[in-house]
């Protein structure tokens, strides 16, 4: 039940949308539209992406990316945005892009994640966003292996279920549904 639906205001009239849309219509929720040009911050949420003149070329890219900054911890939620989008953001937001914890990017996509930008975000936590057994085979090793060489401990919703971050003046609690061993970071 949200108050309000955010997003970029650059989609297609596939079948995914229409489900979207019919629902927003039949509760009322009242639809927002937000680029980074906004320049409108609200309890500490930034938006960094996409700029107002963002070209449709694609509906990864034109993915809204937001910046949580809130009690001493910062997220960095990223959507689908792919390289062109990463790269658009590491030149106009690289101040605003250090995060404690990732939404890593398009599932762990090769088209995502890149080296530059596993470096100017440098998060503690990567959290993966990915179905069990999906037909892309996504994460992609080598962007796990990025996101892990730089230190980052990384969660994977196929294999750890939801996956809850909590934070208050510069600490963290992770846990998740699964509640395994593998699916816990150690305290940073």
């Amino acid at each position: 039940r949200p108050r309000e639906f955010w997003w970029p205001g650059i989609g297609d009239d596939g079948g995914a949308w229409a489900p979207i849309a019919g629902a927003l219509a039949r509760t009322g929720v009242p639809v927002r539209v937000r680029r980074a040009a906004d320049g409108e911050s609200r309890g500490g949420i930034a938006v960094l992406h996409p700029p107002a003149a963002w070209p449709r070329t694609s509906l990864n890219d034109g993915s809204l990316v937001l910046a949580v900054r809130v009690a001493g911890v910062s997220v960095l939620l990223t959507g689908d945005v792919e390289r062109q989008g990463e790269g658009w953001l590491l030149h106009a937001e690289a101040g605003s892009l250090a995060a404690t914890v990732v939404k890593v990017p398009h599932h762990g996509s090769r088209t995502s994640s890149t080296p530059a930008w596993v470096d100017a975000v440098r998060p503690q936590i990567a959290v993966v966003s990915v179905g069990r057994g999906n037909p892309y085979g996504l994460p992609a090793s080598e962007v796990l292996a990025r996101y892990a060489a730089r230190g980052a401990c990384v969660l994977r919703t196929d294999q750890c279920g939801t996956i809850v971050v909590e934070g208050d003046h510069g600490w963290l609690r992770v846990r998740s549904s699964d509640g395994s061993p593998t699916c816990r970071c150690r305290a940073p």
